[in-house]
């Protein structure tokens, strides 16, 4: 993905069902589930016997995520940033970003990327099978 991009795609969006969940944080009466790769499921967690899908945080790379004084602190592929949500108007705000923190996404078989360009982020990998 494109640096630039990559740094514009932390986002909300409405609810969507899981499919491929990772670590699991309750915060306050919050939820947060990760979609591997992808961001955050939001849920109103108020009734923990009954917790509401709120909406999804749209984190491409994400896989985790710390939470201190309403902060996010979110491993956004390569980088960390920490993010504020405004549940009132449902935006997220990247209030910092500290660019290669993390090393680049390994592909499944354990290859790092060589050619990919100087302005671009590894956010995920897909299989490619030639005949």
């Amino acid at each position: 993905m494109d640096r630039t991009a990559f740094e514009e795609s932390v986002s909300i969006s409405n609810a969507r069902n899981i499919e491929e969940s990772g670590k699991i944080y309750v915060f306050s009466n919050k939820l947060f589930v990760n979609e591997k790769l992808d961001g955050f499921h939001m849920f109103n967690n108020q009734n923990p016997s009954n917790p509401i899908n709120s909406g999804f945080l749209t984190v491409p790379g994400a896989t985790d995520v710390s939470i201190i004084d309403n902060v996010l602190y979110i491993n956004q592929a390569t980088d960390l940033i920490a993010v504020t949500i405004d549940e009132t108007t449902s935006t997220a705000t990247v209030t910092k970003r500290i660019i290669n923190t993390f090393p680049p996404l390994r592909s499944p078989d354990g290859d790092i990327a060589f050619d990919i360009p100087e302005d671009s982020v590894v956010i995920g990998w897909q299989s490619i099978f030639e005949n």
